[in-house]
């Protein structure tokens, strides 16, 4: 921990000493003070205004800051910006109730009307960042998809697109809606086919999953209210729960079991031999969170193996937690936790390999490679990979398991 110190200080001395110098400078492509102001530059300068909504806790925002506008020309880009940070349980705890934002990172493209053009959801690494935002500069916006999807029905790429946005604004009935009309007018192209059936599937887990989670909210409130659920296929047995919970005495248990329901009721929409690496590795996901793990495990399984050396690499830390959760495969997810803190020695990328190195029985490795995790991060992170090392050391069980496990979780009080 001291030589950490000791070279963050010697950087910072070499960062002062450049700064007085002149040489190597780096703009700071962030604006200061509210939204208003930033939507009225932009109004003078006519472009448009960048909000990344971001929070203290989340990790993905700590590494798009880290990664992504670190880098120098995704700086240069956002100079053509009005680009804001605010954060969405502070500061920015309104604007992100206006414009929708419930997950992070969510970078919300305006106009000066303060009128939303378009949006990134998540993390993106530089290079892809940059293909976004200029797409999105060059007017090639959700809603210029939308009028060329209007304008012209059989547009799949269009589709595509559209199906994407209404996700990412949290409108899945919309989306589904888009999916069935297209299918009905172009369905008997076998390419078209499969693709609305993709669609459809990731408009449906996408319905599932934000109705469980408002659910579960709700249950640890005591219901104070009940949420609308539409007797529809991904929810249909949530929907009967919700219509029938006063007669529920295990409201926990019957929301796992419906879950669980839900899920299989998807899952048996999907043609596995037909998927192509990507939709693989959706839908391993989605079997995964709603505690399909043999499902889950299988679909994993078959996303390694077909994928190339090197395709993938930002996925390979999460499927491997996701095995290591399950207590399944340890070999295979021991060598994808290997590859992805070959590539990048993040402390989360590190905590995942040390967990699976301590189960394997390399305790003094994982040890090692967990307290340098410690090392390089703060605050809550930093603790909580402290605690995981005392208890290496102690050999005592880490205790993690998937969440599905949890869920809904516990009642308030």
């Amino acid at each position: 921990m001291q030589l950490w110190k000791t070279a963050v200080l010697a950087a910072g001395i070499v960062a002062l000493m450049m700064g007085f110098s002149g040489c190597g400078d780096t703009p700071d492509p962030w604006v200061g003070g509210e939204l208003e102001s930033a939507l009225a530059q932009a109004g003078e300068r006519g472009t448009l205004v960048m909000v990344d909504f971001k929070t203290d806790w989340c990790t993905w925002c700590k590494r798009l800051d880290r990664d992504t506008f670190s880098d120098s020309a995704v700086i240069t880009e956002l100079g053509e910006l009005v680009a804001l940070q605010l954060d969405a349980e502070k500061e920015g705890v309104d604007a992100a109730e206006k414009y929708g934002v419930r997950s992070f990172p969510t970078i919300v493209f305006l106009d000066a009307g303060g009128h939303e053009v378009d949006r990134i959801l998540g993390y993106l690494p530089p290079d892809a960042f940059l293909t976004a935002v200029r797409r999105i500069r060059a007017g090639d916006t959700f809603n210029a998809c939308l009028a060329r999807l209007n304008e012209d029905p059989s547009n799949l790429e269009a589709l595509e697109r559209a199906v994407e946005g209404l996700l990412e604004r949290s409108d899945a009935i919309a989306a589904m809606v888009r999916v069935e009309a297209f299918h009905s007018t172009h369905g008997e192209n076998e390419s078209a086919h499969r693709q609305c059936r993709r669609l459809m599937f990731t408009a449906r887990s996408t319905m599932n999953e934000s109705l469980y989670r408002r659910a579960a909210r709700l249950y640890r409130r005591d219901w104070p209210e009940l949420p609308e659920v539409p007797d529809s296929l991904g929810v249909a047995h949530l929907s009967a729960l919700i219509s029938s919970l006063e007669q529920v005495e295990d409201d926990r248990g019957a929301l796992r079991s419906v879950r669980f329901d839900d899920g299989l009721a998807l899952l048996e929409t999907v043609d596995m031999d037909t998927m192509d690496i990507t939709q693989l590795l959706e839908v391993a996901s989605f079997a995964f969170r709603a505690g399909h793990f043999d499902q889950a495990t299988d679909l994993y399984r078959r996303w390694f193996d077909r994928r190339q050396v090197g395709e993938g690499k930002d996925s390979l830390n999460q499927v491997a937690w996701n095995l290591y959760l399950m207590g399944r495969e340890s070999e295979a997810a021991l060598a994808m936790a290997q590859e992805a803190y070959d590539v990048d020695r993040d402390p989360g990328v590190g905590d995942t390999l040390a967990r699976l190195l301590y189960v394997d029985g390399k305790v003094d490795e994982a040890i090692e490679i967990e307290n340098r995790a410690a090392e390089g991060t703060d605050g809550r992170s930093a603790e909580e990979f402290e605690a995981t090392v005392e208890m290496m050391r102690n050999g005592e069980e880490l205790g993690d398991q998937p969440s599905f496990e949890d869920f809904p979780g516990k009642k308030r009080g």
